[in-house]
Protein backbone atom coordinates (compact mmCIF):
# COMPACT_ATOMS: atom_id res chain seq x y z
CA UNK A 1 0.00 0.00 0.00
CA UNK A 2 2.92 2.14 0.19
CA UNK A 3 4.04 2.41 -2.65
CA UNK A 4 0.55 2.48 -4.56
CA UNK A 5 0.74 5.89 -5.47
CA UNK A 6 4.41 6.22 -6.70
CA UNK A 7 3.28 2.91 -8.96
CA UNK A 8 0.15 4.94 -10.15
CA UNK A 9 1.99 7.72 -10.80
CA UNK A 10 4.84 6.41 -12.71
CA UNK A 11 2.37 3.44 -14.16
CA UNK A 12 2.70 4.89 -17.94
CA UNK A 13 6.55 5.37 -17.60
CA UNK A 14 6.75 2.23 -16.55
CA UNK A 15 4.70 0.41 -19.18
CA UNK A 16 6.12 2.62 -21.78
CA UNK A 17 9.63 0.96 -20.60
CA UNK A 18 8.54 -2.88 -20.37
CA UNK A 19 6.91 -2.53 -23.82
CA UNK A 20 10.20 -0.97 -24.85
CA UNK A 21 11.97 -4.27 -23.62
CA UNK A 22 9.87 -6.39 -25.61
CA UNK A 23 10.75 -6.54 -29.10
CA UNK A 24 7.71 -8.09 -30.94
CA UNK A 25 8.49 -11.10 -33.83
CA UNK A 26 7.16 -9.38 -37.49
CA UNK A 27 4.54 -11.89 -38.75
CA UNK A 28 6.63 -12.96 -41.77
CA UNK A 29 9.68 -13.92 -39.77
CA UNK A 30 10.27 -17.38 -39.93
CA UNK A 31 10.15 -19.32 -36.45
CA UNK A 32 13.36 -19.98 -34.82
CA UNK A 33 14.18 -23.93 -34.30
CA UNK A 34 13.91 -22.76 -30.52
CA UNK A 35 10.20 -22.75 -31.29
CA UNK A 36 9.63 -25.39 -33.61
CA UNK A 37 8.18 -28.10 -32.29
CA UNK A 38 7.13 -27.03 -28.89
CA UNK A 39 4.03 -26.07 -26.62
CA UNK A 40 2.19 -22.52 -26.06
CA UNK A 41 1.19 -21.36 -22.77
CA UNK A 42 -1.79 -19.01 -23.09
CA UNK A 43 -1.17 -17.58 -19.70
CA UNK A 44 1.51 -17.69 -17.57
CA UNK A 45 0.11 -17.46 -14.15
CA UNK A 46 0.79 -20.44 -11.03
CA UNK A 47 -1.04 -22.85 -13.16
CA UNK A 48 0.99 -21.94 -16.56
CA UNK A 49 4.29 -21.21 -14.63
CA UNK A 50 4.17 -24.98 -12.71
CA UNK A 51 3.23 -26.32 -16.25
CA UNK A 52 6.47 -24.92 -17.73
CA UNK A 53 8.69 -26.26 -15.17
CA UNK A 54 7.54 -29.70 -15.60
CA UNK A 55 7.79 -28.98 -19.50
CA UNK A 56 11.24 -28.03 -18.92
CA UNK A 57 12.15 -31.03 -16.75
CA UNK A 58 11.77 -33.28 -19.70
CA UNK A 59 13.24 -31.26 -22.15
CA UNK A 60 10.37 -29.97 -23.91
CA UNK A 61 10.43 -26.25 -25.23
CA UNK A 62 7.66 -23.86 -24.51
CA UNK A 63 6.51 -20.57 -25.06
CA UNK A 64 4.56 -18.38 -22.94
CA UNK A 65 2.00 -16.04 -23.84
CA UNK A 66 0.46 -13.34 -21.39
CA UNK A 67 -1.15 -9.70 -20.50
CA UNK A 68 0.49 -9.22 -17.39
CA UNK A 69 3.40 -6.31 -18.05
CA UNK A 70 5.02 -7.28 -14.43
CA UNK A 71 5.12 -10.85 -15.31
CA UNK A 72 6.47 -10.52 -19.15
CA UNK A 73 9.63 -8.42 -16.88
CA UNK A 74 9.93 -11.04 -14.17
CA UNK A 75 9.76 -14.03 -16.25
CA UNK A 76 11.84 -12.31 -18.54
CA UNK A 77 14.43 -11.44 -16.66
CA UNK A 78 14.68 -14.98 -15.66
CA UNK A 79 15.06 -16.29 -18.80
CA UNK A 80 12.17 -17.69 -19.49
CA UNK A 81 10.41 -17.64 -23.16
CA UNK A 82 7.36 -14.96 -22.97
CA UNK A 83 5.92 -12.95 -25.22
CA UNK A 84 3.35 -10.02 -24.69
CA UNK A 85 -0.40 -10.18 -25.59
CA UNK A 86 -3.79 -11.12 -26.32
CA UNK A 87 -3.35 -15.19 -26.80
CA UNK A 88 -6.55 -14.82 -28.98
CA UNK A 89 -4.88 -12.53 -31.53
CA UNK A 90 -3.78 -13.84 -34.67
CA UNK A 91 -0.73 -12.18 -34.84
CA UNK A 92 0.42 -12.83 -31.54
CA UNK A 93 -0.12 -16.73 -32.30
CA UNK A 94 1.67 -16.35 -35.03
CA UNK A 95 4.25 -14.66 -33.09
CA UNK A 96 4.81 -17.72 -30.77
CA UNK A 97 5.13 -19.78 -33.74
CA UNK A 98 1.90 -21.37 -33.92
CA UNK A 99 2.05 -23.10 -37.09
CA UNK A 100 4.71 -25.28 -36.07
CA UNK A 101 3.87 -25.79 -32.55
CA UNK A 102 3.13 -29.31 -31.38
CA UNK A 103 0.31 -28.40 -28.34
CA UNK A 104 -1.98 -25.20 -27.09
CA UNK A 105 -2.90 -25.28 -23.42
CA UNK A 106 -5.26 -22.80 -22.23
CA UNK A 107 -3.87 -22.07 -18.25
CA UNK A 108 -6.08 -19.87 -17.25
CA UNK A 109 -10.52 -20.08 -16.21
CA UNK A 110 -12.14 -17.73 -18.72
CA UNK A 111 -14.38 -19.79 -20.99
CA UNK A 112 -15.23 -17.46 -22.96
CA UNK A 113 -11.94 -15.93 -23.79
CA UNK A 114 -10.77 -19.78 -24.62
CA UNK A 115 -13.22 -20.01 -26.78
CA UNK A 116 -11.40 -17.02 -28.74
CA UNK A 117 -9.03 -18.18 -28.30
CA UNK A 118 -9.77 -22.05 -29.84
CA UNK A 119 -11.15 -20.42 -32.87
CA UNK A 120 -7.70 -18.51 -34.20
CA UNK A 121 -5.46 -21.03 -33.09
CA UNK A 122 -7.52 -23.29 -35.74
CA UNK A 123 -7.90 -21.24 -38.05
CA UNK A 124 -4.01 -21.02 -38.12
CA UNK A 125 -3.41 -24.86 -37.33
CA UNK A 126 -6.27 -27.12 -37.87
CA UNK A 127 -4.53 -30.22 -36.75
CA UNK A 128 -2.50 -28.65 -33.83
CA UNK A 129 -3.83 -30.59 -30.29
CA UNK A 130 -5.76 -28.19 -27.79
CA UNK A 131 -6.10 -28.63 -24.09
CA UNK A 132 -7.96 -26.04 -22.01
CA UNK A 133 -8.11 -25.49 -17.97
CA UNK A 134 -11.40 -24.72 -16.65
CA UNK A 135 -13.20 -24.24 -13.27
CA UNK A 136 -15.45 -26.91 -13.48
CA UNK A 137 -17.82 -28.60 -15.80
CA UNK A 138 -20.28 -25.23 -16.96
CA UNK A 139 -18.28 -24.65 -20.36
CA UNK A 140 -16.79 -28.65 -21.44
CA UNK A 141 -19.35 -29.19 -24.18
CA UNK A 142 -18.82 -25.70 -25.44
CA UNK A 143 -15.13 -25.88 -25.49
CA UNK A 144 -15.07 -29.33 -27.20
CA UNK A 145 -17.17 -28.03 -29.90
CA UNK A 146 -14.81 -24.76 -30.39
CA UNK A 147 -12.16 -26.79 -31.11
CA UNK A 148 -10.47 -28.05 -27.63
CA UNK A 149 -9.25 -31.88 -27.98
CA UNK A 150 -9.19 -31.84 -23.56
CA UNK A 151 -10.73 -30.03 -21.23
CA UNK A 152 -9.78 -30.57 -17.36
CA UNK A 153 -12.32 -28.91 -15.11
CA UNK A 154 -10.25 -28.13 -12.08
CA UNK A 155 -13.16 -29.13 -9.36
CA UNK A 156 -13.87 -32.96 -10.95
CA UNK A 157 -10.16 -33.38 -11.40
CA UNK A 158 -10.22 -32.68 -7.83
CA UNK A 159 -12.49 -35.22 -6.68
CA UNK A 160 -11.02 -37.42 -9.04
CA UNK A 161 -7.42 -37.58 -7.34
CA UNK A 162 -9.46 -37.49 -4.36
CA UNK A 163 -11.58 -41.18 -5.73
CA UNK A 164 -7.87 -42.60 -6.83
CA UNK A 165 -5.96 -41.95 -3.62
CA UNK A 166 -8.79 -43.21 -1.45
CA UNK A 167 -9.29 -46.53 -3.78
CA UNK A 168 -5.30 -47.06 -3.93
CA UNK A 169 -5.53 -46.47 0.11
CA UNK A 170 -7.73 -49.21 0.13
CA UNK A 171 -5.51 -51.49 -1.79
CA UNK A 172 -7.31 -51.42 -5.04
CA UNK A 173 -4.80 -52.06 -7.52
CA UNK A 174 -3.11 -49.70 -9.60
CA UNK A 175 -3.87 -50.75 -13.20
CA UNK A 176 -7.40 -50.57 -12.07
CA UNK A 177 -7.58 -47.27 -10.77
CA UNK A 178 -5.94 -46.31 -13.46
CA UNK A 179 -8.37 -47.75 -15.80
CA UNK A 180 -11.63 -45.66 -13.70
CA UNK A 181 -9.15 -42.13 -14.18
CA UNK A 182 -9.00 -42.89 -18.35
CA UNK A 183 -12.64 -44.20 -18.17
CA UNK A 184 -14.61 -41.20 -16.20
CA UNK A 185 -12.16 -38.76 -18.34
CA UNK A 186 -12.92 -40.73 -21.57
CA UNK A 187 -16.63 -39.80 -20.99
CA UNK A 188 -16.28 -36.25 -20.29
CA UNK A 189 -16.51 -36.72 -16.60
CA UNK A 190 -20.07 -37.70 -16.79
CA UNK A 191 -20.38 -39.89 -13.63
CA UNK A 192 -18.67 -36.97 -11.37
CA UNK A 193 -21.30 -34.64 -13.07
CA UNK A 194 -24.46 -33.81 -10.44
CA UNK A 195 -24.90 -34.24 -6.79
CA UNK A 196 -27.57 -34.23 -4.08
CA UNK A 197 -28.09 -30.25 -2.76
CA UNK A 198 -28.46 -29.21 0.46
CA UNK A 199 -30.70 -26.15 1.75
CA UNK A 200 -29.18 -23.96 -0.42
CA UNK A 201 -29.16 -24.46 -4.53
CA UNK A 202 -28.31 -22.10 -7.27
CA UNK A 203 -30.58 -21.37 -9.79
CA UNK A 204 -28.32 -20.72 -12.62
CA UNK A 205 -24.57 -22.11 -13.31
CA UNK A 206 -21.86 -20.00 -14.21
CA UNK A 207 -22.57 -19.67 -18.05
CA UNK A 208 -26.30 -18.60 -16.62
CA UNK A 209 -28.12 -22.09 -17.96
CA UNK A 210 -30.12 -23.65 -15.27
CA UNK A 211 -27.94 -25.38 -12.69
CA UNK A 212 -28.49 -29.04 -12.58
CA UNK A 213 -29.06 -31.59 -9.77
CA UNK A 214 -29.14 -35.05 -8.62
CA UNK A 215 -32.48 -36.15 -7.06
CA UNK A 216 -33.34 -39.61 -6.03
CA UNK A 217 -37.63 -40.75 -6.95
CA UNK A 218 -38.52 -43.51 -4.85
CA UNK A 219 -41.67 -45.22 -6.64
CA UNK A 220 -44.89 -46.37 -4.39
CA UNK A 221 -47.36 -49.31 -5.48
CA UNK A 222 -49.66 -46.65 -6.11
CA UNK A 223 -47.13 -44.40 -8.46
CA UNK A 224 -48.38 -43.62 -11.78
CA UNK A 225 -44.85 -44.99 -13.45
CA UNK A 226 -45.60 -48.15 -12.17
CA UNK A 227 -45.41 -50.96 -14.59
CA UNK A 228 -44.55 -48.08 -17.30
CA UNK A 229 -41.30 -48.52 -19.26
CA UNK A 230 -38.88 -45.40 -19.12
CA UNK A 231 -39.88 -44.48 -22.76
CA UNK A 232 -43.52 -44.56 -21.72
CA UNK A 233 -43.28 -42.12 -18.73
CA UNK A 234 -41.92 -39.50 -21.38
CA UNK A 235 -40.15 -37.63 -19.20
CA UNK A 236 -38.54 -34.52 -20.49
CA UNK A 237 -35.09 -32.89 -20.39
CA UNK A 238 -34.11 -35.21 -17.32
CA UNK A 239 -31.52 -38.13 -17.93
CA UNK A 240 -32.12 -41.01 -15.37
CA UNK A 241 -28.76 -41.81 -14.05
CA UNK A 242 -29.73 -45.10 -12.29
CA UNK A 243 -32.60 -47.23 -11.13
CA UNK A 244 -32.19 -48.77 -7.48
CA UNK A 245 -33.82 -51.86 -7.24
CA UNK A 246 -33.64 -53.92 -3.93
CA UNK A 247 -29.80 -54.75 -3.62
CA UNK A 248 -29.13 -53.49 -7.19
CA UNK A 249 -27.94 -50.38 -8.79
CA UNK A 250 -28.97 -50.64 -12.84
CA UNK A 251 -26.52 -48.08 -13.85
CA UNK A 252 -28.07 -45.59 -17.75
CA UNK A 253 -31.46 -48.12 -17.32
CA UNK A 254 -32.38 -48.97 -20.98
CA UNK A 255 -35.25 -46.83 -22.05
CA UNK A 256 -37.35 -50.15 -22.12
CA UNK A 257 -37.01 -51.13 -18.66
CA UNK A 258 -40.40 -51.83 -16.96
CA UNK A 259 -40.42 -49.81 -13.66
CA UNK A 260 -41.51 -52.03 -10.43
CA UNK A 261 -42.73 -50.46 -7.29
CA UNK A 262 -40.09 -49.75 -4.79
CA UNK A 263 -37.70 -48.49 -7.41
CA UNK A 264 -35.91 -45.46 -6.79
CA UNK A 265 -35.08 -42.97 -10.02
CA UNK A 266 -32.36 -41.26 -10.30
CA UNK A 267 -32.92 -37.86 -12.05
CA UNK A 268 -30.33 -35.35 -13.24
CA UNK A 269 -31.49 -32.16 -14.49
CA UNK A 270 -32.76 -28.47 -14.27
CA UNK A 271 -34.59 -27.90 -11.03
CA UNK A 272 -38.49 -27.31 -12.86
CA UNK A 273 -37.90 -30.12 -15.22
CA UNK A 274 -36.29 -32.41 -12.48
CA UNK A 275 -39.90 -31.44 -10.49
CA UNK A 276 -41.78 -31.76 -13.53
CA UNK A 277 -40.23 -35.59 -14.09
CA UNK A 278 -40.88 -36.50 -10.18
CA UNK A 279 -44.65 -35.28 -10.84
CA UNK A 280 -45.42 -37.95 -13.73
CA UNK A 281 -43.91 -40.75 -12.37
CA UNK A 282 -45.84 -40.30 -8.81
CA UNK A 283 -48.86 -39.33 -10.42
CA UNK A 284 -48.76 -35.78 -8.89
Amino acid sequence: MVFTPALLDNSGRLTRRLLQSWQKIPEDTPVSDETRNHVILCGYGRVGQNLMRYLTSFHLKAVAVDRDLVRLQEASAAGEHILFGDASRQEILVNAGIKSARLLVVTFDDPRLAERILHTARGLNPNIRILVRTRDDTHLDALIEAGAEEVVPEVLEASLMLVAHALMMLDVPFDRVMATLRKTRRERYRMLQGYYHGDTLPTTDSAGNPYRLLHAVTLSDKARGIGRSIAHCALRDVEIRAVKRQDKTLESPDEELVLEPGDTVILYGPLEAVEAAENRLLGG
